[in-house]
């Protein structure tokens, strides 16, 4: 089962931690081209992230 975890409802810990990780993972990413950002990992994993959970 997924665990899922509303923007509303997270944790300060548990923000922490996530920021933590879309740090990590920003800085291995790889850069794309602009036509292609809204299709990439980047964007799923990195951007939408970091704007639907303010960090």
């Amino acid at each position: 089962m997924k665990q899922h975890h509303s923007p509303e409802n997270i944790s300060p810990l548990s923000k922490s931690r996530l920021q933590t990780v879309v740090n990590f993972l920003n800085k291995v990413e790889a850069d794309f081209a602009p036509h292609e950002v809204p299709t990439t990992s980047r964007q799923r994993c990195i951007n939408i992230v970091r704007k639907q959970y303010r960090i």
